[in-house]
């Protein structure tokens, strides 16, 4: 599920996953694997940023957040859930929107 919602100079894009990979392929029944989680897939993940655009440039600020999950079929390795803050920003230093194109 997905939302970008657009006010003046402001974006907000937001989404969210969730799954439940677990194994139930036929041959699974008689494997050690069968109705275990498939490997690096979180029941729950999502992500919110918000961009300020400017006349030649944006800032954002963003939150990544992925579940819980197993690294292996086993389900030995566990990666906790965990979270992620990012900021960054983009400045275009041509003058112009109608940059040349290269080649020509």
């Amino acid at each position: 599920m997905e939302a970008d919602i657009d006010w003046e100079k402001w974006n907000l894009s937001l989404n969210a996953t969730w799954m439940e990979a677990i194994n139930r392929t036929p041959e699974s029944g008689t494997s050690r694997f069968s109705g275990k989680w498939l490997p690096n897939r979180p029941k729950w993940a999502g992500a919110a940023r918000v961009t300020r655009k400017f006349s030649r440039g944006s800032a954002f600020a963003e939150y990544r957040h992925k579940g819980a999950n197993f690294a292996d079929r086993a389900e030995n390795v566990l990666f906790d859930s965990r979270g992620v803050i990012n900021i960054g920003s983009k400045y275009d230093i041509s003058p112009t929107t109608d940059a040349p194109h290269r080649g020509r």
